[in-house]
């Protein structure tokens, strides 16, 4: 399967749980995640670094200068719709805004990007003892 259909069906998985929570519905269907103690940082720690190594290898580790800093694209279009989402959550009643949360995003979407360069390189070396 293709990083871009993979990528495709978890966004939408995404948007279905971000709703979920938007909609208050989420203590009932996820009660047992908030039971385990950082579960839910745990939680958008594993999501983003997800979401970042599938952005991240369908637009084949493609670069871009940000901020004076050369960074994947596929990075700062998650870092972007993530903080938009993070900040949205101030203005919905059922949610909270929450910088720790934010820090397990960003840590997440980090370490997702930095396995998904290193990926891209794994699958773009030769296999040992064809050279």
């Amino acid at each position: 399967m293709s990083a871009r259909l993979l990528l495709l069906a978890f966004f939408i998985s995404l948007v279905g749980l971000i709703v979920s929570v938007d909609s208050g519905s989420m203590p009932q269907l996820w009660g047992p995640v908030y039971a385990i103690p950082f579960g839910d940082k745990v939680g958008h720690f594993v999501l983003m670094g997800i979401f970042s190594f599938l952005a991240n290898l369908s637009l084949n580790c493609r670069e871009v200068r940000w901020a004076g800093r050369s960074m994947m694209l596929g990075t700062l279009i998650v870092f972007v719709l993530v903080a938009g989402e993070e900040i949205s959550q101030a203005f919905i009643a059922t949610r909270s805004c929450d910088a720790v949360d934010f820090l397990a995003d960003t840590a997440g979407i980090l370490l997702g990007a930095m396995a998904a360069k290193h990926y891209s390189r794994m699958r773009s070396k030769p296999p040992v003892g064809t050279q």
